[in-house]
C-alpha cells in the first residue's frame, strides 16, 4: 500500500527545491555562478531529496576545486609573508565558521533531524563556498581585507 505524503512535507520539499534553484542564476555582477550541469541536475531531481543532495554535492565539489585554485592564485599574488599568513589564518577560520553557520542554519530551520535538514546544510555550504571565492578574488587588490585577521 502506498503511503500518502502529507501536503506540508510536499510543500516543504518543493520550497527547498525552489530555493536551491533560485541560488543558481545570480551572475550579472560577475559573481560565481552555478554550473549549467547543476541547474539541469536540480530540475531533473524532481524534488527527490537524494537526487537533490547528489546535485548539491557535485556542485560543491566543483566549487571547492575552484576555491582551492583561487586560494593558491591569491597566495602567489600576496607580496609579504605576513599577508600570506593572514590569508592562511583567515581560510582556516572561514572553514570552521562555514560549517558552524551551516549547522546553525539547520538548527534554526525547524527541520533538524529530517531530510530537509540535509538539503539546507548542503545548500548552505555551496553558497558559502561561492561567496568565499568572490571574497578571495578581491583580496589581491584589497590586501587591507587581511589586516583584521
Amino acid at each position: 500500500m502506498k503511503r500518502a505524503i502529507p501536503l506540508s512535507a510536499l510543500a516543504i520539499t518543493i520550497s527547498i527545491a525552489i530555493a536551491a534553484m533560485v541560488s543558481i542564476a545570480r551572475a550579472e555582477d560577475g559573481s560565481v555562478v552555478s554550473s549549467p550541469d547543476f541547474s539541469q541536475c536540480m530540475r531533473a531531481s524532481g524534488g527527490i531529496t537524494s537526487d537533490m543532495r547528489a546535485c548539491l554535492h557535485a556542485e560543491y565539489d566543483r566549487l571547492d576545486r575552484q576555491l582551492n585554485a583561487t586560494y593558491r592564485s591569491v597566495m602567489r599574488q600576496l607580496r609579504t609573508k605576513d599577508l600570506r599568513t593572514r590569508l592562511l589564518n583567515s581560510q582556516r577560520a572561514w572553514i570552521w565558521r562555514r560549517d558552524y553557520d551551516c549547522q546553525l542554519k539547520v538548527d534554526n530551520s525547524g527541520f533538524k533531524g529530517g531530510t530537509a535538514a540535509d538539503i539546507i546544510y548542503d545548500d548552505c555550504r555551496v553558497e558559502a563556498v561561492r561567496k568565499r571565492i568572490q571574497w578571495l578574488r578581491k583580496v589581491p587588490a584589497n590586501p587591507g581585507y587581511l589586516t583584521k585577521v
